[in-house]
């Protein structure tokens, strides 16, 4: 089975959430991803940035109207990493997505 690691600014972005229904549904969907890690979408902004180098494990979930989680899936390790939280009006531009490269 997969393993997912959440990287430490994943982890303090989630603490953020402030409803603790909210957050626990994050965390299970996120947890979920070692059973069904293709679940999430490719970003389109790994389209976008063809220059940032993505590849294709990057993926998302979206949680509409509160926060889009990035994940990297490395399917030949089995392992799950989450990199990263958007929430709700935050732009999520090629900074951003250098950022969560850094992760």
């Amino acid at each position: 089975m997969t393993r997912v690691f959440w990287s430490r600014a994943a982890a303090e972005q989630l603490g953020l959430i402030r409803r603790p229904d909210l957050r626990r549904r994050v965390f299970r969907a996120i947890a979920g991803l070692a059973v069904y890690p293709q679940r999430g979408r490719i970003p389109p902004e790994v389209v976008r940035y063809t220059d940032l180098h993505f590849s294709g494990a990057l993926r998302e979930i979206i949680f509409p109207r509160l926060v889009r989680v990035s994940y990297r899936h490395e399917a030949d390790t089995e392992k799950i990493f989450v990199l990263g939280m958007a929430f709700r009006g935050q732009e999520v531009g090629e900074d951003w997505l250098r950022h969560l490269l850094e992760e």
